[in-house]
């Protein structure tokens, strides 16, 4: 599995980690646009099993104040990145995994944008994780 995280053009995009509104990358899409390009990258270099996204190391992906009202956008992100693991898999003979590592509990996971319900509903999502904040 590779591991990918929404923040790594932060930098790029003059986005700075702050201890009161947390890393808020995903509310801009030229940021989840950069991610899905790397994942593409990855798809097209590389012989992955799938992509993991872990949402417990940098859990704020969204404005604390708009982050529940934030959860399509990280649901329509998803569902872009099922759509290109289901592509490359035809292809490949075999279906790609797509996991999510994310908070404890549907209320915490809720409350950050994470719409983890709808994303196993739709079959998003193969491998869910439940896991406490991971530190860097």
């Amino acid at each position: 599995f590779c591991c990918c995280f929404c923040f790594f053009f932060q930098a790029e995009a003059g986005i700075r980690d702050s201890p009161v509104t947390g890393v808020q990358t995903c509310a801009l899409p030229i940021l989840l646009f950069r991610s899905f390009v790397l994942i593409e990258e990855i798809l097209r270099r590389f012989d992955v099993d799938g992509i993991e996204f872990t949402y417990t190391r940098w859990m704020h992906c969204f404005p604390r104040d708009s982050a529940r009202d934030s959860q399509p956008i990280m649901t329509r992100f998803l569902e872009r990145v099922r759509n290109k693991l289901d592509a490359v898999g035809e292809v490949k003979g075999r279906r790609l995994l797509l996991g999510v590592r994310v908070p404890q509990t549907l209320e915490e996971c809720h409350a950050l944008g994470y719409d983890v319900p709808t994303w196993v509903e739709q079959g998003l999502i193969e491998i869910g994780r439940a896991s406490c904040r991971e530190r860097v």
